[in-house]
């Protein structure tokens, strides 16, 4: 993705669903978001982590029951990755449910936060 064109990043933009459109038009805000854009896949197409590496902290997975970018065998792979507690937590919607589920996110992440005080 980082190596498409401006039209192939804005084009996977719109098919993720999780962009307005109108923003996605607007020559202006495509010019001053789009290097971020394109910084964020490249860093996520690039970064390859040691699969053996691990944390001794808990890990919490969240995604997308329908996200086209993540199977629920990915997220669930992340407990590989922590010799603590693992929790995959799975919402309804796309790459972007967190526009639908905020508040259950919210009330997720407060619980979490809570238990390790």
């Amino acid at each position: 993705m980082h190596t498409l064109s401006d039209d192939g990043i804005v084009a996977e933009l719109k098919l993720l669903s999780g962009t307005n459109t109108a923003l996605l038009g607007d020559e202006e805000i495509l010019r001053m978001i789009l290097p971020a854009i394109r910084s964020d896949y490249q860093a996520i197409e690039t970064y390859r982590c040691n699969p053996d590496s691990t944390v001794r902290v808990p890990i919490s997975a969240l995604t997308g029951d329908n996200d086209p970018k993540t199977t629920l065998d990915e997220a669930q792979d992340w407990s590989r990755h922590t010799t603590g507690a693992f929790d995959l937590q799975v919402f309804p919607g796309g790459h972007f449910y967190l526009s639908a589920q905020a508040p259950a996110v919210i009330a997720l992440l407060r619980k979490h936060l809570s238990a390790g005080t």
